[in-house]
Formats: structure tokens, C-alpha cells, sequence
């Protein structure tokens, strides 16, 4: 897995802050700025913390929340007060990527089933704040933490709270270290890896100590976890995120590299021309569901129908796989976010009344439920160039094939020359029989053309495609 780097924006009553132990906060700078900042440093993703909004009974502000999204280029999280699904769903249509949720969740445990089942385990995270007790010499989870006044020590242990987190289908757990928060001495590994050994399913984040890149590292190193969450450590640039990744990388980490200008440039004008797209379709008339379907890139099958709503649209352009608004579930869904089987967007039209949408897309794995290619399998696999697309991928997959079970792994592993041979004798007895005027022999002699035409262009790294975008080319 790929380590991930979080960087956290505490906010209290609208300015960046932080603290010592959760204490003594002092202001680090412009919320925008700063997110813009770590955006470009290369973070991969920035979480925004309301500190106060539990204490204070409010629920995040929202106003900023698109604001700051329109400014960075990586996922956003924001927590503060979420107590409910309404609360959750504002959040999300104002921009948001993920939730968290920490002292609500400790009032209603309940409520991380709600949200997952809602919007997904992937959507969901929970942050705990960890104290360590010398006295009984165990770690205790505090609520109300954004305010010392509010404060408050609950029954639960930390190893206790964590699997009852997890249990509960929570995706991700952030354990805010309180005694190691502010002090940039390093990460409380023992804990961490006390955590980790809990956390069979949920994704591990280690918050609250870092103050050199070596804390990072023991923190993967040493202690296992997912992910990095830093907070002083960039606000006060004693670490910079681009130099922080490379040094993690030469220390045998995997990171997710930071986007290039270019990469950049691409996302924005992909939401330039989802922007576009959105205004162009007729919401009224589709009564704000917009009909999609879904066809092959390759061979042109009709590969589903689904429906996306303004967020799900702008989704699917800007990062290019389809993403639907399911009426089932009454909330967005990318095609394959459970089974892998995504939809990779090739093109895109609107139809000639601006009502319904075409999608080409390149299909990675199948794509009905059924484990079927198609939604409309019954007659789309009847179509001949269908037929032919799918023969063209089956001769692909026996590259490496065991040659004793297959005539055509035995041809790949003869190699290139023996391939070749047979094409050329193919070609001979096709123009045989046509001398002769065989229809049935020029049919079989074809076919049997075509099929060893199609495994030296796979022997070549090359496809049917490639030869009609030549012929497209000398069309024009």
C-alpha cells in the first residue's frame, strides 16, 4: 500500500491554529492559502478540523468548504459537529470528499453505521484522541477536546473504542496521540503499533508528533501504519511535503507521486469542460437525472444505462471513470467502487436534445453484476463485431498460456517467425480459393486468416485498433 500524507488545518472560530496537547492554541495563517500551499507541495489530502464545533453543539461551517475545494487539486475531509446524515450529505454537495466524525461518534456510536451504510466505508472516518494515563498506565479516549473547558475523560479505553470503531464498518481511524500533539518529539510508536494490531480492516493515521521527516518514517517503518497526518510540522515549514516524500521514497517507502504541472493543467481543464457539459444538458426535461449510457471504446457494445445527477456528472469528467447517481443507494456511485470493475472514460456526447448521454469507456473487468460483460448480454454478445472484440481479447489472454492446452499459446510460445508463416500460408489459401470460386472455402480460408492475423498482432504488442485508426487515417 502507498503511504499516504495528510495535512491538517485545525480551525477555531474561522483561523488556522495549533496547539500544544490540545492547549495554548496559536494562529498559523490563512485557512485558503495554507490549503493551496500543501496542495501544490504535493500532499495527499488536506482535512480541515471545526475544533470547537462539537464543544459549541454547531456543526461546520460549510460556507468555505467549496472555497478551499476549488483551490486544491486532492481529496478533502472535514469534521466538526457532524451528527447526522443530513449533516454529512450537506457537507458532501458543498465539495466535501470524506467526513470524519470523533466526539459524536462517542455520543452516538450508532451513527458511523448510518453514515457508512449511506455513503460507504470509504467516505468514513472517525478520529479518536488518545491520552495516555501514567497513573493506571493505559490510553483513554477524550471527547469535546476543542475546548479545555469541555474537555472530558469517557470510560472508554483506546484499544476498546478502536474495535468498536472498526466494528461498526468505519474505513478509516485517525488517532489523534494528545500527549505527543504539538511537541514535534515524534510519533507515539507503542501506541501506534498497539492500534495497528486492532485495526484488521479500517486504514491506520497516525496524528500528533511529528516534527522531522524521520517521525514519518518510523511511523511506517516501526509502526505500520497507512498514513501520516502532519499539522506544525507544515505550518512552520520545518517540513517541506515534496522534500518529505522523496526522503520517504529513499528509505524504501512507497509514495504517491505529486501531480505534475501537466497533470495539473489536465485536471483543470477536465472541470472547465465538466462545467461546460453541465450547462449544455436540460435538467428540467430529465427532471435533474440525466440518462446515461455506457458503450465499449473498442467494439461499440452497449455496455449499460445508468443515471447521473449535476455532482455525479462532474465527478465522472474530472476523474475520468463513470460515477452514477444510484436511486438505490440515493447517493453518487462509481462503477466499481466495490468490485474493481471500473469504466474508464474514453469520450463523451450529449445527444442532439441535450437529454441523454453517450459515454465511450474502456471496461475493466465486467461490467454487469452478474459477473457479465454486458447489462444487455443476451443480445449484445450476438452482434458480430462484438463477437470479434471479445475473440481478440480471449487470443490475447493465452499470451503465457500453457502451450499444451492451447493451440494458441502453443503459436505465442513458437514465436514471431512461426506466427508469420501461417499468416502467409492463410493468405495463400484465401487467394486460392477465390481463384476457384469457393464461397464456403474462401469463408473458412478467411476466417482461419483472420485468426492468426489477430496473434501476430498480439505477438507484435498490437491490436485490430491500431489497424483501423490506420485506415481511418488514410480516409481522410
Amino acid at each position: 500500500m502507498l503511504a499516504k500524507i495528510v495535512a491538517c488545518l485545525d480551525v477555531k472560530e474561522g483561523v488556522v491554529v495549533k496547539g500544544t496537547q490540545f492547549r495554548n492554541h496559536e494562529e498559523m495563517g490563512d485557512a485558503a492559502l495554507l490549503a493551496k500551499r500543501y496542495s501544490d507541495e504535493g500532499a495527499d489530502e488536506l482535512v480541515i478540523y471545526d475544533i470547537t464545533a462539537s464543544s459549541k453543539g454547531a456543526v461546520v461551517d460549510k460556507s468555505w468548504v467549496k472555497e478551499i475545494k476549488a483551490l486544491i487539486d486532492i481529496p478533502l475531509c472535514v469534521a466538526g459537529g457532524i451528527r447526522s446524515l443530513e449533516d454529512a450529505e450537506a457537507l458532501f454537495e458543498h465539495g466535501a470528499d470524506k467526513i470524519s466524525i470523533n466526539s459524536p461518534a462517542l455520543a452516538n456510536p450508532h451513527l458511523i453505521n448510518e453514515l457508512v451504510a449511506a455513503f460507504g466505508s470509504d467516505k468514513i472516518v472517525v478520529g479518536i484522541d488518545s491520552y495516555y494515563d501514567k497513573a493506571l498506565d493505559d490510553y483513554f479516549v477524550y471527547t469535546l477536546t476543542g475546548d479545555e473547558a469541555t474537555t472530558e475523560k469517557t470510560a472508554w479505553r483506546t484499544l476498546d473504542w478502536v474495535a468498536e470503531v472498526e466494528s461498526r464498518g468505519a474505513g478509516e481511524i485517525v488517532l489523534n496521540m494528545m500527549n505527543q500533539d504539538g511537541v514535534r518529539d515524534g510519533y507515539d510508536l507503542e501506541q501506534l503499533k498497539a492500534v495497528k494490531a486492532v485495526c484488521q480492516r479500517a486504514k491506520l493515521i497516525a496524528s500528533g508528533g511529528a516534527g522531522k521527516m524521520e517521525h514519518f518514517r518510523d511511523a511506517y517503518l516501526v509502526a505500520g501504519v497507512d498514513g501520516t497526518l502532519g499539522a506544525s510540522a507544515f505550518h512552520k515549514q520545518l517540513v517541506n511535503i515534496t522534500a518529505l516524500k522523496e526522503y520517504l521514497v529513499a528509505a524504501g517507502i512507497e509514495v504517491l507521486p505529486i501531480q505534475s504541472l501537466k497533470e495539473r493543467e489536465r485536471r483543470k481543464l477536465s472541470i472547465e469542460a465538466s462545467q461546460k457539459l453541465i450547462r449544455a444538458v436540460n435538467w428540467e426535461k430529465v427532471e435533474h437525472l440525466l440518462p446515461v449510457i455506457v458503450q465499449d471504446y473498442n467494439s461499440a457494445e452497449v455496455l449499460m444505462l445508468g443515471y447521473m445527477d449535476a455532482e455525479a456528472l462532474e465527478m465522472s469528467i474530472t476523474q475520468g471513470r463513470v460515477t452514477f447517481f444510484s436511486r438505490t443507494k440515493e447517493r453518487l456511485w462509481t462503477k466499481g467502487e466495490s468490485s474493481g470493475n471500473y469504466l474508464q472514460i474514453v469520450d463523451y456526447a450529449l445527444d442532439c436534445d441535450q437529454d441523454t448521454l453517450l459515454i465511450l469507456a474502456k471496461p475493466k473487468g465486467p461490467t454487469c453484476h452478474l459477473g457479465e460483460i454486458s447489462c444487455f448480454e443476451s443480445s449484445s454478445k450476438n452482434v458480430p463485431w462484438v463477437f470479434f472484440s471479445r475473440l481478440e481479447a480471449l487470443l490475447a489472454s493465452r499470451k503465457g498460456g500453457d502451450p499444451a492446452e492451447s493451440y494458441t499459446a502453443s503459436l505465442y510460445a513458437k514465436g514471431t517467425k512461426r506466427i508469420a508463416q501461417k499468416v502467409g500460408e492463410e493468405g495463400v489459401e484465401v487467394a486460392l480459393a477465390a481463384t476457384v470460386h469457393d464461397a464456403d472455402e474462401v469463408i473458412s480460408e478467411m476466417a482461419d486468416l483472420l485468426y492468426h492475423a489477430t496473434v501476430l498482432l498480439q505477438d507484435q504488442e498490437l491490436s485490430w485498433g491500431d489497424v483501423l485508426a490506420k485506415l481511418e487515417e488514410r480516409n481522410r
